[in-house]
């Protein structure tokens, strides 16, 4: 295990020194123009290599992003670790390519590779600290997904099908990902434990509606293959063979303002629905607690799951679409009876631009809570009293984790970011004998 936290870190090193130097060999920024506040433009270490492709209608790009994570206390020990998660995108469009107006065409492959420095040395695989870590994806190049969108009557309808991920198109927002604990990256994380709730790499059968209402209202409807296999190692097994069931999301926002609002925010309700099969967590199909009748948990028929999300920019810094203080949140409850999650809730603050000499640094701060299913504490109680192990391997009785993160992202310059990052785990795994952990991290993006 040592030898590969060393090789990490030394993949680390040897991938941020060069991109480091690179960018300072690059020749001199040109000054910067004002963001549009819809859509900033986009950013390239390698100078504007993609807008002759973007042209003619093909739209490329590639992204880094290399976590390096130390746990310096609690836990199961001390360790450090490395991941990585590398993205290639295109975008096909359809007008300028084959005169097919408002039609798309979307495209990924995702590598991932490294350690996990929760599992090593947290014991916790509730809210990891690396979201650039993925388990059990072992190929070069997976693919993330391969789907159409087309567009109707003026934008105001936009469906899509294909391999696509839940999470392109719900519970979605610009804030999760500028932290690096799966608390929120990824989305809330009570959504994407579930397998119902795919997320980047993974992708299943899926299609989805978006229709604007006006008024800044708008509704997101859905149904999505579940399939735990997620296509296989590479993806690209595309059977239906291992599904379980589908899954059925549907999403209400409201975004007072619309693009015009001088301060920004977006408020979402959503609910889904696995109508695949799930044992009970505590009780066996006669009533009996599994911890004593030692019977698998009856089975249910569907999963239902809700959330409440917000955010909203309370001081503006500049004129870019995410340029200032944003206080964002949300609520996530799940079936306790099924589902060892049973809900999370988080607050967090996000403020681009705090430096008015660094109107690209962003500084974050995050709280995240999960609650375990009462149904699994219940089991594990009752394993401890009667001396049998518990259930999942684990070493205690779960029942609740709290996780803060504060870090600061340093825009270096066009494609290279650069972000320190501490977290506070408070009983990780959700486990009261787990020593509290203080992990120090830092991640590099860069957009190649």
């Amino acid at each position: 295990m040592r030898a590969c936290r060393l090789g990490g870190l030394v993949a680390a090193v040897t991938t941020l020194v060069p991109a480091a130097a690179l960018a300072q060999a690059q020749p001199p920024q040109k000054p910067p123009q004002a963001d549009s506040p819809s859509k900033p433009p986009a950013e390239h270490l390698l100078g504007d290599w993609a807008a002759g492709p973007a042209a003619t209608g093909v739209e490329l790009s590639l992204e880094y992003k290399g976590e390096v994570v130390g746990n310096l206390s609690g836990g199961h020990g001390h360790g450090l670790d490395y991941s990585h998660l590398i993205l290639g995108e295109a975008a096909l469009d359809g007008a300028k390519l084959w005169n097919l107006k408002g039609f798309k065409l979307y495209a990924a492959f995702a590598n991932v590779a490294g350690n996990s420095l929760s599992a090593d040395t947290l014991g916790d695989d509730f809210l990891a600290v690396q979201d650039a870590y993925v388990p059990n994806v072992t190929v070069g190049a997976r693919l993330a997904w391969l789907y159409g969108e087309q567009s109707f009557a003026g934008d105001r309808v936009n469906v899509a099908a294909g391999r696509l991920p839940v999470h392109r198109d719900f519970a979605r927002s610009d804030f999760y990902c500028r932290f690096m604990s799966t608390a929120i990256c990824g989305g809330p994380h009570t959504l994407p434990a579930q397998p119902a709730f795919t997320d980047l790499p993974f992708a299943t059968w899926g299609a989805r509606a978006q229709v604007k209402l006006g008024g800044g209202l708008s509704t997101t409807l859905g149904a999505y293959e579940v399939n735990p296999k997620h296509g296989g190692p590479s993806g690209l097994n595309w059977s239906t063979g291992g599904s379980t069931g589908t899954l059925y999301p549907v999403e209400l926002a409201f975004a007072p303002g619309g693009k015009s609002a001088r301060l920004p925010g977006h408020y979402k309700l959503g609910w889904m629905y696995d109508t695949s099969a799930y044992p009970d967590l505590y009780a066996d199909a006669a009533g009996q607690p599994i911890a004593v009748s030692g019977r698998p948990g009856r089975s249910h028929r569907g999963r239902p799951t809700g959330y409440a999300l917000f955010d909203q920019m309370l001081v503006r810094h500049g004129r870019g679409k995410t340029a200032g203080l944003v206080a964002f949140g949300g609520y996530v409850r799940s079936d306790p009876a099924t589902f060892r999650l049973a809900q999370l809730s988080f607050l967090g603050l996000s403020d681009e631009g705090l430096v008015a000499s660094r109107p690209k640094d962003v500084a974050g701060l995050l709280v995240a809570h999960t609650q375990v299913s009462s149904s699994l504490s219940r089991t594990e109680r009752l394993q401890a009293a009667l001396g049998e192990p518990f259930t999942g391997g684990v070493d205690g009785v779960q029942r609740s984790e709290w996780v803060v993160e504060a870090n600061y992202a340093v825009h270096v310059r066009d494609g290279l970011t650069l972000m320190p990052d501490v977290q506070w785990v408070r009983w990780p795994g959700a486990i009261r004998g787990h020593g509290d952990a203080l992990v120090l991290g830092a991640r590099a993006d860069i957009h190649f």
